[in-house]
């Protein structure tokens, strides 16, 4: 019995072990995510650049039901700038 509840413990603390990673590396991931897009907005701003729209996330509308499928299939492409062209994505 006793060792049974050991590994009850055991296994709890392991797994709140790696949640708290999984918390920490995901909150980093969006700080940076944020960073970026906020200093790109910046930058189109004070130099004027026209032709950018925004990211895919900002852009895109669905139904509420197909927001985790949408998530799922684009992953990070939703942070992607969008641009009338070539050129202006190389200011």
């Amino acid at each position: 019995m006793i060792r049974m509840l050991v590994r009850i413990i055991t296994d709890n603390h392991e797994y709140h072990s790696y949640l708290n990673r999984f918390c920490h590396w995901f909150c980093y991931a969006f700080r940076d995510i944020r960073w970026g897009l906020t200093y790109a907005q910046r930058l189109c701003h004070d130099h004027k650049i026209v032709g950018v729209h925004g990211t895919i996330i900002e852009l895109l509308s669905c139904d509420e039901k197909f927001f985790t499928a949408v998530e799922v299939t684009a992953r990070n492409s939703l942070f992607h700038v969008v641009v009338d062209s070539d050129e202006i994505s190389t200011r």
